[in-house]
């Protein structure tokens, strides 16, 4: 019977009685037929299998969300008097995040985008800069306009930017619809 050698713990090359009692080690993926009851019954929006404490997990989704923003502002109009154009340049990210238990989905976005406004029987054309589109806080937008088209009174203007808001804020409310059913 040999006699297993002597090194520090991790280090050691196990005796065959000690592997016959250990048994296979290697980590084994965790599928639905073997999960434990608490892991069978969760949902893709739920965390981890591994983070069965809640504490935080977070899933990058921001390649699905640049790809979905050009998708919903691509040549659609909103309230019928607002159009958008396909944004360029989109920045930013999309994560959903579990923290305790609870799913979050987080998304701040910075896109220019063409819009053309029906104002009064006329139409308006004007490049906008939406800044720190952020999931929380879609009422406080940053809109940069660029006007296309000129000689157009500050009223007329305001009115524009109004609309055009409106439709912005209805399109990431959309954006939030879709991602909080987007499974990654």
């Amino acid at each position: 019977d040999p006699k297993p050698v002597k090194l520090p713990y991790f280090h050691r090359t196990l005796s065959p009685q000690d592997a016959a009692l250990i048994g296979d080690t290697t980590p084994k993926p965790i599928s639905p037929a073997t999960a434990s009851p608490s892991e069978a019954g969760r949902t893709v929006h739920e965390a981890s299998a591994w983070n069965a404490a809640q504490t935080w997990e977070e899933r990058d989704c921001s390649a699905w969300g640049k790809g979905k923003i050009r998708e919903i502002f691509d040549g659609t109009a909103c309230d019928g008097s607002v159009t958008f154009s396909e944004p360029s340049k989109v920045e930013g990210h999309a994560n959903i995040t579990h923290v305790r238990g609870r799913a979050r989905f987080m998304y701040e976005w910075d896109f220019s985008v063409l819009a053309s406004v029906d104002h009064n029987g006329s139409t308006v054309s004007l490049s906008v800069d939406i800044g720190e589109a952020i999931n929380d806080q879609l009422d406080d937008i940053v809109l940069t306009p660029s006007w296309k088209t000129t000689g157009l009174t500050r009223d007329v203007q305001k009115a524009v930017v109004a609309k055009v808001q409106t439709g912005i804020v209805q399109k990431m409310r959309d954006f939030e619809a879709q991602f909080r059913e987007y499974r990654p």
